[in-house]
């Protein structure tokens, strides 16, 4: 119960992405996997829409949506393993503010590559902001060993390692992967670390 009264965004952003997938789903008649017509009118990164009609506002979006049943579950299984306790480290505030932030950014950098390879392809889901959240989190770890037990901090550590590292590789061995925006999440969490550990208080404190 506590856990839950002290994730209230982490369990909104989960219950934002879960409507919004249902939603696109329903309109396009298929519950396993919506088809990319329908995930592109309702917002999926799409660079001859997001740069050639202006349509900038689907770099936000575009971090709500999932082209399958599976997609969504691991993402939102990542989301909830990493955002509870970073919730709860860092307060609703810092967190939504990097999530958001940071999965603009793995949206941008995911756009910037589609563009230069001059193959456009369509940009979803929050895979980009939870890569953020885990780095945003490991570098608070590394530079912030007074926030949890050693014990508990080299456990999250190795598993939140394990984690970037495996779907990296994933994404470089599997097509159909966005790795662009996964690596833009990685470096702009890094970096929101780097710029906010210093402001977080211990629990309690």
């Amino acid at each position: 119960m506590i856990i839950l009264q002290s994730s209230k965004i982490t369990l909104s952003l989960m219950g934002l992405n879960i409507i919004t997938y249902l939603l696109v789903a329903l309109e396009s008649g298929d519950f396993m996997q919506p088809s990319a017509h329908s995930l592109v009118k309702w917002g999926a990164n799409f660079a001859p829409l997001t740069l050639g009609h202006f349509e900038i506002w689907r770099l936000f979006t575009s971090i709500f949506l999932h082209g399958s049943l599976m997609h969504l579950v691991i993402n939102m299984y990542s989301l909830y393993s990493v955002g509870t306790a970073v919730e709860i480290l860092c307060g609703r505030k810092k967190y939504l503010t990097v999530y958001i932030l940071c999965g603009l950014a793995a949206s941008a950098t995911s756009l910037g590559y589609n563009t230069v390879r001059a193959r456009p392809g369509i940009s979803i889901g929050a895979s980009g902001a939870i890569f953020a959240i885990y780095s945003f989190f490991l570098v608070l770890m590394w530079l912030r060993k007074d926030l949890i037990q050693a014990a508990a901090r080299r456990q999250m550590l190795q598993s939140g390692a394990v984690f970037i590292g495996f779907n990296l590789i994933f994404g470089l061995a599997s097509s159909g992967i966005d790795n662009a925006a996964h690596i833009g999440g990685l470096a702009s969490g890094f970096l929101a670390g780097l710029l906010l550990a210093p402001t977080i208080r211990r629990p309690g404190s």
